[in-house]
């Protein structure tokens, strides 16, 4: 097929520029580019970066087992002041991170960055290809490669579903290689170098340009591929015979396993009305295709996600293109200034604990705020909240500057000729959503412009299940103002406090108690709630850590209370972890909240492969921690259960 063997306009190949031995870029074939492209999936998959910090960093400072998360430590090669070894190599998520300079990356970027920084060699990702395949040929097998046509296995999805992920995938391999190495893409490429978009990012997210219609159709045709004029004419994706989104930088949108679901079609120019954006997408509407329901980059940030614990939320593509430049991975995008429920759900799938959002500066992303806050911040149902939600995202940020919304940038234009010393400068202007609120709130009911009913509606819940220290800061507000506040006491006491001469009343009357005894049962009720709700969201950050460290080899169970009723055996609060081969429980907290103590247990290893163990509860290491209300005994037992499951 004449679409397989694509003449090259420009004689000048990369491959003859660069000089490579093993790392042949195309010189006019796709098959060749999909030789490529597998090389670079097979270094991801067989090189470990530990063997490449090993070669270029030589003897590491520190060597921790591979559970912990940042195991290895060396002396960081980006500053000369690293008195304190600061670069840390996490084997579990293959990704390093200086914590003196806030570099961050995989292999790539390690190899890329140490011959920069320590050798004054700037290396494009060719050069850097080229390095490894030389110095870890032992380590890569490329005898097996395979660039036959790659099949949809994911089961999630349907036959019909397959058949057009399968036609996605051939219009990102072709668009690809148009873009980066044909003339026909070369607008593309000049709209990206305007841009200051690097060909490493190019390739990262297989961006892609198609101008000529009838190759592509050509191309597509060649391939074989199941029902393609169905699945052409179905989903509208060629219109008078014409690609709909020709002529369009097009960004591949992947589900978390990396299947090319759909296609954003970005406008490279500002003639016409066009719109800027269009999506070609699935048009079964019911489907599990709707680009709306994935998060954008997620497949490509997860690890650095969970090695960081935190995530960027930011709206567009490009935003994310920006921010990968400098250096920050953790970052994923919603593709317009509101979020979904799928996306939310794969949020939670994170189990991190920060999530950090970082949308436009126009009034479509100041809106977006109040309207993604209200979904996630209170996540309530039925008047409970989602706890297991609330344990993943202790801490929700997001971006607070005057000037950014002024001028109604974004991160993609806030960034752009930056690095990230300047990203690292603006997370001062990151403030907590929750904590914010409430101080809006009041301030603007210490200027009497809301009442006390309008304090409690707004964030009311917020404080009596968050910070609840803000109790006392209102009653002090009532009582500075007394006068102009005489009626807000009484409203204060029915919705912030509990009048303890009324509930003894009925404590009287249904236990025959005295008063004084009643009241002292309430007082004590009080204190047993407070403590209570903050063993809660102490279990739930022992639930994130389990989470975090140990849910690739082991399933995490939390063991809390059910619409008011116990569903353990003692007063507990208890989260465990049982290995998935073995089903034996390995790893177990038990918070007593009765009495306030914490047991640590842990089993340091499984004595009967693929059998449980008869005696569960026989752990070979206990720890037990006292008046674990106390918020230096909560620090001290996190810090040793972070310990335990190699969490620095």
């Amino acid at each position: 097929c004449e679409c397989n063997q694509l003449e090259r306009s420009d004689p000048n190949t990369p491959s003859e520029s660069h000089g490579m031995a093993f790392w042949a870029l195309p010189r006019g074939s796709l098959l060749e580019l999909e030789k490529n492209l597998e090389i670079i999936r097979k270094i991801r998959k067989e090189l470990n970066i530990v063997d490449v910090a090993h070669r270029l960093l030589k003897e590491p400072k520190q060597i921790k087992p591979k559970k912990v998360k940042w195991n290895i430590t060396y002396q960081s090669f980006y500053t000369e002041n690293d008195t304190d070894p600061s670069l840390k190599i996490s084997e579990k998520y293959q990704v390093f991170h200086c914590y003196s300079t806030s570099h961050h990356g995989d292999v790539f970027s390690l190899v890329k960055d140490y011959f920069k920084y320590k050798e004054g060699k700037e290396m494009s990702i060719e050069d850097v290809i080229d390095y490894i395949l030389k110095e870890f040929s032992s380590e890569i097998n490329l005898d097996d490669m395979n660039v036959t046509k790659k099949k949809v296995t994911s089961t999630v999805y349907s036959d019909s579903e397959r058949e057009y992920i399968a036609v996605i995938n051939e219009i990102v391999k072709y668009s690809s290689y148009i873009l980066d190495y044909d003339v026909d893409g070369k607008s593309g490429q000049d709209f990206l170098n305007n841009r200051k978009i690097s060909k490493e990012t190019s390739m990262t997210f297989s961006l892609g340009f198609v101008s000529n219609s009838s190759k592509l159709l050509t191309y597509l045709k060649s391939k074989k591929l199941k029902n393609l004029d169905y699945v052409l004419e179905k989903h509208h994706i060629f219109f008078n015979d014409e690609f709909v989104l020709k002529n369009r930088l097009l960004i591949p949108i992947k589900d978390k396993y990396g299947e090319n679901i759909s296609l954003i079609g970005r406008k490279i120019d500002d003639i016409g009305e066009d719109v800027k954006y269009k999506f070609l997408m699935s048009s079964d509407s019911e489907g599990s295709l709707r680009p709306n329901d994935f998060l954008f980059n997620f497949d490509g940030a997860i690890n650095d996600i969970k090695a960081l614990d935190n995530v960027y939320i930011v709206e567009g593509s490009f935003d994310v293109f920006r921010l990968r430049e400098i250096g920050v991975r953790n970052v994923v995008a919603l593709l317009t200034n509101n979020i979904t429920d799928k996306q939310i759900k794969a949020l939670k799938e994170l189990s991190v604990s920060n999530i950090t959002f970082f949308l436009d500066g126009d009034e479509g992303g100041r809106n977006g705020y109040k309207n993604i806050f209200e979904k996630i911040a209170k996540m309530k149902d039925n008047n409970q909240y989602q706890k297991s939600f609330e344990y993943s995202f202790r801490r929700i940020y997001f971006f607070d500057d005057d000037d950014y919304y002024l001028k109604k940038k974004d991160p993609d234009s806030l960034f752009i000729d930056k690095d990230i010393s300047s990203f690292e400068k603006y997370k001062e202007k990151f403030k907590d959503y929750r904590t914010d609120l409430i101080r809006q709130n009041l301030e603007e009911y210490e200027k009497n412009q809301i009442s006390i009913s309008n304090l409690f509606d707004s964030v009311g819940e917020f404080i009596l299940y968050y910070s609840p220290n803000y109790i006392k800061e209102i009653e002090v507000l009532i009582n500075n103002d007394a006068e102009q506040k005489s009626d807000d006491m009484r409203i204060f006491k029915a919705m912030f406090v509990e009048d303890e001469d009324v509930d003894s009343l009925y404590l009287m009357d249904k236990f025959s108690l005295e008063q004084f005894y009643a009241k002292e049962v309430i007082h004590e009720l009080k204190g047993f709630r407070s403590n209570y709700l903050e063993y809660s969201v102490l279990m739930g950050e022992v639930y994130s850590i389990f989470n975090r460290n140990l849910s690739q080899e082991y399933d995490i169970n939390n063991y809390q209370q059910l619409n008011g009723r116990r569903i353990y055996s003692k007063n507990i609060l208890t989260v465990e972890a049982y290995e998935k081969e073995t089903h034996n429980k390995m790893y177990s907290v038990e918070l007593d909240y009765i009495n306030g103590s914490m047991g640590v247990y842990q089993r340091m290893c499984s004595e009967k492969k693929g059998k449980a163990l008869r005696d569960d509860n026989n752990f070979l290491e206990i720890k037990y921690f006292k008046d674990i209300s106390k918020s230096n005994k909560k620090d001290e037992a996190i810090s040793y259960i972070k310990e335990i499951v190699g969490e620095e």
